[in-house]
Formats: structure tokens, sequence, C-alpha cells
């Protein structure tokens, strides 16, 4: 299975995409940019004069059997190689219909790609398809990997932007890799031709994402359970990624535990003397079952057995039950 870190990753993905002797490529994760770009570059395979023809995309709440599915995958393609054939959102495919799919054969003549968003690994239909064709998961990066993503764009754009420019970018706009490509596609048609510094783009870039993190994690420290969850649920509202979410979940135990240990931690002091004041509440045996707690999450995460959004709600919960009243 590929995975994508990097636009750099990205960029042989497709070409993976483009050039792969395979039987079609079996592409999930919640990055909606990522997911349209590979499936754009699939179906180019069916490249040629009657290419209307020889390509064919089927929505998966639709496909109440295999039946227009086969018969588009066994059809001789015309003036070209491969017809290509798409199949969106499988996981809304009845389940009998998708173990059929599971077991189908595409033939040489064509190209499937199956895409969705979080399959369930443990599942026979995930098997047998990320045996067959190209798997390749194409998730939200986390947030400390989002960064190169905003100097792609900023480059793309021909956006020029200095440090502090373009960390408030990613602060402010970093709600997935695609309100990343929004914002720079705008920032790009009101300021041209000059080196941009944090003031010109202060007014342009959409909403706050630090301020709804900042929230969150003033909940979390003064253990108020009902504002968490409201915290929480706006900025799943407003685009962010479960499984960024819980890193910054992660990343806030981790600096109460630390400072409970007595470790020094190197940041803004007022910032400091807010974790200071509040770690006083928190026992160690709490810290130490909310460490765990997120550890399992993203364990559960990276093996399918739950999707992003229950991992953190699931953690929460953990954590949350773990306090003494």
């Amino acid at each position: 299975m590929e995975t994508c870190d990097s636009p750099q990753k990205f960029g042989k993905i497709l070409k993976m995409i483009r050039d792969t002797g395979d039987s079609g490529v079996y592409i999930f994760g919640d990055s909606s940019f990522m997911k349209e770009k590979a499936i754009e570059i699939a179906i180019e395979r069916a490249s040629g004069p009657m290419q209307a023809m020889n390509r064919s995309v089927f929505q998966g709440t639709e496909l109440k059997s295999t039946v227009p599915l086969f018969d588009q995958l066994l059809q001789y393609p015309s003036m070209a190689q491969e017809r290509v054939v798409v199949l969106r959102d499988f996981n809304k495919v009845p389940k009998a219909v998708r173990e059929k799919i599971a077991d189908f054969d595409v033939p040489s003549t064509s190209f499937f790609v199956v895409e969705e968003e979080k399959p369930d690994k443990r599942k026979a239909e995930y098997k047998k398809l990320s045996k067959k064709l190209l798997t390749i998961d194409l998730s939200e990066p986390r947030l400390y990997n989002i960064k190169p993503w905003a100097e792609y764009f900023a480059n793309k754009y021909k956006v020029r932007l200095n440090r502090e420019a373009l960390d408030y970018i990613v602060e402010h706009a970093a709600v997935s890799i695609d309100s990343l490509r929004a914002e720079m596609e705008k920032i790009s048609l009101l300021h041209q031709d000059r080196l941009l510094v944090k003031k010109d783009i202060e007014e342009v870039v959409s909403h706050s994402l630090s301020k709804n993190r900042f929230d969150f994690g003033d909940a979390l420290r003064d253990r108020n359970p009902a504002l968490v969850f409201e915290t929480l649920e706006n900025m799943l509202s407003f685009g962010e990624n479960a499984g960024s979410l819980l890193w910054v979940l992660g990343d806030e135990l981790q600096k109460l535990a630390m400072l409970k240990a007595g470790i020094e931690i190197r940041m803004n002091p007022y910032i400091l003397r807010k974790y200071q004041s509040s770690v006083r509440a928190f026992s160690e045996e709490e810290l130490r079952a909310g460490l765990m707690a997120a550890y399992r999450a993203d364990i559960l995460i990276k093996s399918g057995k739950m999707k992003d959004t229950d991992a953190i709600y699931w953690a929460l919960g953990e954590i949350i039950s773990s306090w003494k009243r």
C-alpha cells in the first residue's frame, strides 16, 4: 500500500497511477484534493479520439447491481488501449454487490478505479481489492506535515511569502490541503509581484483554526467535558481532520505530563503560566491514562479498526472518564 506524506511523494504516486501495469487503482482517504487529482490522472489513461466513449463513472449510492458496472468493464475500448471505469463511494455500495466486485477479475482492456473514504481493512473485500489493484491511502497530512504543502501551493501560484507570512497561513488556514490551495490561490489574485509579509495577508485568510485549537486546549486543561466536545465539534464542522486533532490532543497531554514530571518546556511565558496553573488539577495517573488513550486511538486508526472521528471521540471518552471528580 502506498501512502502520501509530502507533495513530492504525491507527484510520484500520480506517476505510478499513470504508468502502472496493474488492472486498476484502489484509492481511499479523506483528502479530497489528492483523491480528485489521482482520479483525474487515472481517467487520462483512456485518451484518444473516442475518449468520452472509453470513460464511465458510477456512484456507490446508485449502484444496486453489478450488471451495469461489469458491462462497462467488459466492453472493448474504442480506438484506445483501455477503458477507464470509476466507482465512487465504494463503501456505500450494498454489501452483496461489494463482495462480487471484489471477486471480479478486471480484463486487461480496462482500468478500474475504486474510491472510498475509510475502508474497513478487516473485511474480505478490502483484502481482495488491495491484492489486485494499486492501493493508495490519500489521507490529509498531520499538522506537522502540512507546511510543505503550503510551500508547494505558494510555488504553484507564484506567491512570494516571507517565513512569518507562510507560518501564519499554515496556522490559520490549514484545515485541509484543499483549504491551503484555496487560500493561496486567493492571495495570488490579490497580491502579485512582491514579497508578502504577515501584515499583507492577515485580512485575506478566511478563519482562524488556532483560536479553536486554543479553545479546545483550554477546555481540556479546565477539565470541562461539555466545552471539550463543543470545541471539537466546531473544529470538525470547519473541516478539521480528526486524525490531526488526535495529535493536538496527545500534544496537550504530553505538555501537561512533562510539567507534572518537572521537565522544563520552552514556550511563550504567558501560555506556560496557563499550563502550570492547570497541571495542578491533574494526577500522574490521569495524565498517564490520557496519553495511553491517545496512543491506543492512534493505533486503532492505523490498523483500520476505527475511523479517525470515532477514535478521537473514543479517546476523549476514555480520558474524561478517568478524571477523578
